[in-house]
């Protein structure tokens, strides 16, 4: 019942919160700490009320996850630059 519930966590936040713009990366830390904030939280409440498990999760979890997105949205963008200013140093 444990895994299921956590599996049940974990696929409804990326359903709420789509992460087709996340890298890899991205993606498995968020996994990891939704996995990681359901086995606390099951712990601390039981497995019996599955909907308060939710709840908490997605109340911890979401200003980390949206945390991490906007840290690695900023990484893709500073790699882009540095690319396109390579491009155009060895075009010079």
């Amino acid at each position: 019942m444990k895994n299921t519930l956590k599996a049940y966590c974990l696929m409804t936040y990326l359903d709420r919160h789509p992460m087709a713009e996340a890298s890899i990366g991205a993606r498995i830390r968020i996994a990891a700490l939704l996995l990681q904030k359901t086995e606390d939280a099951i712990e601390r409440h039981g497995v019996a009320d599955w909907e308060k498990i939710l709840h908490i999760v997605h109340k911890e979890v979401r200003p980390l996850a949206r945390y991490d997105l906007e840290t690695d949205q900023l990484a893709k963008k500073r790699a882009e630059t540095h690319c396109e200013k390579q491009k155009e140093d060895c075009d010079a």
